[in-house]
């Protein structure tokens, strides 16, 4: 097998493991999910995605991105029909409002400067499920974090084996790591 062809097959696999992420997560979620979290991703992934095309204009590198806006706009759905939503707190709302402020700098410079600072929102979009998790307010469960960080993997494989520029590595790189601190703080609670 050629790059191409193992770029692609990581490309395809890191989207399925994606989506079996959203489905692993909304069969054991429980009754509540973190609003702040769940809103920006559903907000975002959309945003995220169109900045991300942008950038890597290869439809193998966006077969991840493309899931996740999908599966992250139907879990917030699906958690608002099921009545899984609480209201977010002044914090989370800032948070809300930075990935909105980003926007408006992408429509006025470039998806580039864009997609790196909308991976500056997407760690600050963690920080609700962070603190929910720390204070002991939310109960997260492993396994659905540790296929995202998987997924994530496999994109940055995929990615680095088509690797055009250094920025197309930001959005996989970045999210491998906030997704790992979910599971190093989900392992490491129970400790405490």
């Amino acid at each position: 097998m050629d790059i191409v062809t193992i770029s692609i097959v990581l490309g395809f696999t890191a989207g399925a493991i994606q989506l079996v992420g959203y489905i692993v997560y909304n069969k054991v979620a429980g009754d509540k999910i973190n609003t702040g979290s769940w809103s920006m991703w559903a907000i975002a992934g959309i945003v995220d995605l169109a900045s991300y095309i942008a950038v890597t204009g290869d439809w193998v590198k966006n077969i991840l991105p493309a899931v996740c806006a999908f599966a992250a706009i139907s879990t917030f759905v699906y958690a608002y029909v099921r009545k899984r939503l609480s209201w977010p707190d002044k914090l989370d709302w800032v948070f809300v409002g930075a990935d909105g402020a980003i926007t408006v700098v992408w429509v006025m410079t470039n998806a580039v400067l864009a997609n790196i600072l909308y991976q500056a929102t997407a760690v600050l979009s963690f920080v609700p499920i962070y603190r929910g998790i720390i204070s002991g307010r939310e109960r997260e469960h492993l396994w659905p974090w540790v296929i995202w960080t998987l997924a994530y993997s496999f994109l940055t494989a995929s990615v680095y084996l088509r690797l055009a520029r250094w920025e197309e590595l930001v959005y996989p790189v970045t999210h491998i790591v906030i997704h790992a601190i979910v599971v190093v703080l989900v392992l490491i609670k129970p400790a405490r």
